[in-house]
């Protein structure tokens, strides 16, 4: 019985493959546990008042684009806080004066969901996570078919 060689260059690209599979699938489950972290601390329903939005302009290739980020303000528990999230989007959801609701942490009220923004860390890590996961299985097919 004869046992072919196997050569490091001939197992590299599969490699290469599972590493990308396998860092999409662990930027998938830190997100699910960021988000169900996040929900199991923030539990308390407050409304907040839009004070004002916190915003930047990023130019690139001529043009320019304006990110906001709400600040709210909330009454909890006999004090004022303001709350922003640091997570800037071009889209304005919110404008001053707005009442939302709000899910804090009754522990830390500076912990909080604004159920009205739909885009964060979380969103960021699943997207990276689809993406390497597809393209670690496409190197797959395309070394498989290619030997």
């Amino acid at each position: 019985m004869i046992l072919n060689k196997i050569y490091i260059e001939d197992i590299f690209p599969f490699l290469i493959a599972g590493i990308f599979a396998l860092l999409g699938i662990t930027f998938i489950i830190i997100s699910i546990f960021i988000t169900r972290a996040k929900k199991k601390r923030c539990t308390e329903k407050v409304y907040g008042t839009c004070v004002g939005l916190d915003s930047y302009t990023s130019y690139s290739d001529g043009h320019h684009r304006t990110m906001y980020c709400p600040i709210y303000e909330i009454y909890y528990r006999g004090q004022i806080y303001r709350l922003m999230n640091n997570s800037h989007s071009s889209m304005r959801r919110v404008n001053p004066g707005d009442s939302v609701e709000l899910l804090i942490n009754p522990y830390q009220p500076n912990d909080f969901i604004d159920p009205k923004r739909k885009f964060g860390v979380h969103t960021v890590l699943t997207f990276l996570g689809i993406l390497f996961t597809a393209l670690g299985i496409i190197f797959v097919m395309a070394f498989s078919s290619a030997m």
